[in-house]
């Protein structure tokens, strides 16, 4: 749901990867 929300928030495709490699990164 997080990624919904920050994807509905910015609507960018390139923010949207950065933060999909933060969060594998993370996990």
């Amino acid at each position: 749901s997080i990624t919904s929300d920050i994807s509905g928030f910015t609507g960018d495709e390139a923010t949207r990867r950065n933060l999909k490699l933060l969060i594998r990164s993370l996990s």
